[in-house]
């Protein structure tokens, strides 16, 4: 398996330990307190990570399971390689504030006590994804896919994948600020 490919699992794992460390015990009450009226609850947070991590997932399987194929765009845009290094320069900025795009947002509702352990059973499919990829030895440098918020940005594989899991990191940094007070 590659080495970067492995690196992101371990990462990944580190996420869902100390997920599961840090947040497993909070009660719906605890996962549903805001800072701030405008500011996202623990649960919301997670919430977030369900619904971005899952718009990835129809782009990983398709490459896993070797079906992908670059389109003429994904083959000629010349921005392809740059765009992921620049989002994910943003994603590790920690003065850089991101907001969510709309298709992005966590439920506005009561976030459910379920939602720890559904982040985690989601962080699952994500490394089975990564692990098929890495194993079906899959060039991710060469592999250019397409955002899920936008057809026309595109980045590699190994980018986007990347990005998921840096955007794991940065979400549970807020989540432990939250935590914090």
């Amino acid at each position: 398996m590659d080495k970067f490919i492995e690196s992101l699992i371990k990462r990944t794992n580190s996420v869902v330990k100390k997920t599961e460390e840090e947040f497993g015990k909070l009660n719906s009450e605890q996962l549903n307190k805001k800072p701030a009226p405008d500011k996202w609850s623990i649960g919301q947070i997670f919430d977030h990570l369900i619904v971005y991590n899952s718009t990835y997932y129809p782009i990983y399987e398709e490459a896993a399971k070797g079906k992908h194929k670059n389109s003429f765009w994904q083959n000629i845009n010349p921005l392809s390689h740059l765009t992921g290094h620049l989002l994910l320069k943003a994603l590790r900025s920690e003065k850089l504030k991101v907001k969510a795009l709309k298709s992005f947002e966590p439920s506005s509702s009561k976030i459910p006590d379920t939602i720890i352990k559904d982040f985690i059973g989601n962080t699952d499919t994500l490394l089975k994804y990564f692990k098929k990829i890495g194993n079906d030895n899959v060039n991710i440098n060469k592999t250019i896919v397409r955002s899920p918020a936008n057809k026309i940005i595109t980045y590699t594989l190994k980018d986007s994948m990347d990005i998921s899991v840096t955007h794991m990191e940065r979400h549970l940094k807020q989540a432990e600020r939250v935590l914090k007070g």
